[in-house]
């Protein structure tokens, strides 16, 4: 069975299973993000496959990126957009599928973000009526906590955790990947909307505080939040990338940041944990 997550911009990605034993893992994995099955062959813009078993001895060296996790799997980028993922052993633990979900979901955006106007963000994102907004933070600052906390009956939330933002048309537009925080906490799996474009119109960097506000920030401020968001999920898609590649996706990245910070307003969150910071999310605004 092959699946696709396609995206607001008209890109999608593929992956297909090949072997009894990778077919089980993979629609487990797409139940959980998502992805719908579809017939026709992965394309081709951003592929990638899933085998059983290692390797085979003929694969070129520069082709075969190290172990991601050990001994579980190996990943072979042939030079071109498709990605082959050698299980060499069932994940075994939580956090072994954890990590590998997580890698057979992301490893595919590089080729895609490398031709759009698009970021992998460490990020938030809920929505109220046609309003999404967009909670960036470090690991630890309270992103889960503060998505957790919004009234449900206000507000739908969509991931804590990471996302991809695509600036489309005029607007920009969240894609949620899947809330690993959940599955630490072992917590009943739910579908990930993968497919799902939020429109987001504000940004909010989050830090923890004794009251609940939101702050005006310089540009400069901005940029380098934002970044660091970016940043941080980016190491995942560099991983066996060549050095140049790698290099470019950074300067996108940055770039995208810079773009998103002149289109759409970008000011901090200072919020407490039994506080009811939501309410200020409209202060401020222009």
């Amino acid at each position: 069975m092959d699946y696709r997550l396609s995206f607001c911009n008209g890109r999608s990605i593929g992956w297909s299973s090949c072997g009894a034993r990778s077919a089980r893992l993979l629609a487990k994995i797409a139940a959980c993000c998502g992805w719908e099955s579809f017939a026709g062959g992965v394309p081709a813009e951003a592929g990638a496959f899933l085998h059983d078993g290692a390797p085979p001895g003929d694969v070129p060296s520069p082709a075969l990126w190290p172990q991601l996790f050990h001994g579980l799997f190996r990943v072979v980028r042939p030079g071109n957009a498709e990605l082959h993922f050698y299980l060499e052993r069932d994940p075994e633990t939580p956090r072994e599928l954890l990590f590998f979900r997580r890698s057979i979901s992301f490893l595919p955006l590089a080729r895609l973000l490398a031709g759009d106007d698009a970021a992998l963000v460490h990020g938030a994102v809920a929505s109220k009526g046609n309003r999404g907004i967009l909670i960036c933070g470090a690991s630890g600052a309270g992103k889960s906590t503060s998505i957790r906390r919004l009234p449900d009956a206000e507000w739908e939330k969509h991931c804590d955790d990471a996302l991809l933002l695509i600036r489309h048309g005029s607007g920009y537009f969240a894609h949620p990947l899947p809330t690993w925080s959940r599955w630490f906490r072992r917590l009943p799996e739910i579908c990930c909307e993968g497919g799902r474009a939020v429109p987001v119109d504000r940004v909010f960097l989050l830090a923890q505080s004794q009251r609940d506000a939101v702050a005006a920030l310089s540009p400069v401020q901005q940029v380098l939040g934002i970044s660091q968001s970016f940043v941080f999920l980016h190491y995942i898609l560099e991983q066996g990338v060549p050095a140049e590649e790698a290099r470019a996706l950074k300067l996108r990245g940055f770039e995208f940041g810079r773009r998103l910070c002149r289109e759409l307003p970008v000011r901090r969150l200072e919020a407490t944990l039994d506080g009811a910071f939501w309410n200020c999310f409209d202060c401020g605004n222009s």
